[in-house]
């Protein structure tokens, strides 16, 4: 399931990297997202649901050819995965918190994927 990342320090490495870009834009976020706003009007809001649908039918076609075709949980975990993504992106209101279902998914990818260098077992969990 993992990513093209040769060995267990670069995967970390890129853990690192990324929450420190959470961290590093939080000033900024909230002033380039009031400008959009302002630029946009209720295009943002439909735009931001429209990248961020966009991105969930990517992650689910580019998914399908990794889940585990002999394992039940993986297949019930990932359809979970989806529903719970959908439902995030229905039932939330602030294009802003949409963002995040994206960007702390990315976030748990990686994670996961390092967590594979230490593990033994494979993972099951999407």
């Amino acid at each position: 399931m993992g990513l093209a990342i040769g060995n267990k320090k670069m995967a970390w490495w890129l853990c690192g990297i990324y929450v420190l870009f959470i961290i590093s834009t939080l000033s900024l976020v909230r002033s380039v997202s009031d400008s959009l706003r302002l630029l946009l009007g209720d295009f943002f809001d439909m735009g931001v649901s429209f990248l961020l649908l966009t991105a969930g039918l990517t992650i689910f076609v580019l998914s399908l050819k990794k889940i585990r075709h002999n394992h039940i949980v993986s297949k019930i975990l990932f359809v979970f995965s989806l529903l719970s993504y959908l439902a995030g992106l229905y039932y939330l209101d602030v294009p802003e918190e949409k963002i995040h279902l994206l960007e702390y998914g990315l976030l748990a990818f990686l994670v996961l994927n390092a967590l594979q260098f230490d593990l033994k077992k494979d993972i099951y969990l999407y």
